[in-house]
């Protein structure tokens, strides 16, 4: 049997995978961080409209 890759996740006792933040020197992270860190906010009108919805 090899062993892990040290980029894969272990899978948790219930099946499910558990997703971390990329480490600071994973160049796909940096990428994706400095693609999404200026990611523009919602347009003001759209969210007037998203605070008018009842919140229950």
């Amino acid at each position: 049997m090899s062993p892990p890759s040290p980029h894969s996740q272990a899978a948790q006792s219930d099946g499910r995978h558990a997703v971390r933040r990329p480490r600071e020197s994973d160049g796909v992270g940096n990428a994706l961080r400095q693609i999404f860190a200026g990611a523009p906010a919602l347009p003001s009108d759209l969210t007037s409209l998203l605070r008018q919805l009842p919140k229950d």
